[in-house]
């Protein structure tokens, strides 16, 4: 990841330099698949701490996991509303972010949790 990432900012910094003679597009080229590297190394490194230090289960956990499907089938229509709703509110982007964030989690979960008690829907989602 470390590696990865270095060699992404080393190359992006040296066409980056005035007298740099990489053509345009052979700059990007290289950079954009430095940068997928790097994404793909930190994506895997998040996952192998995710192995190595989460060993408890504990039931928020299992809950998400049994519902992640419902969560991302319903999520959007939740992200719409919750983002028209705090449009016109007097806060920072931030925190307007933050509570569509939260928002979006707590309701898609659930409605996630409710549509799951549908016997039928149960099996699918």
């Amino acid at each position: 990841m470390v590696v990865a990432f270095s060699l992404s900012m080393v190359f992006f910094l040296a066409v980056m330099a005035r007298n740099s003679t990489v053509p345009a597009n052979i700059a990007n080229l290289i950079d954009g698949a430095l940068y997928a590297l790097a994404c793909a190394s930190i994506s895997f490194a998040f996952l192998a701490t995710f192995v190595r230090f989460a060993t408890r289960r504990r039931w928020i956990y299992e809950s998400v996991s049994e519902n992640e499907y419902g969560m991302y089938l319903v999520h959007y229509m939740f992200v719409s509303w919750l983002q028209l709703a705090v449009l016109s509110a007097p806060l920072f982007a931030l925190e307007k972010g933050m509570l569509v964030a939260t928002g979006t989690l707590l309701l898609s979960w659930g409605a996630s949790v409710a549509i799951r008690t549908i016997p039928g829907v149960s099996r699918i989602v």
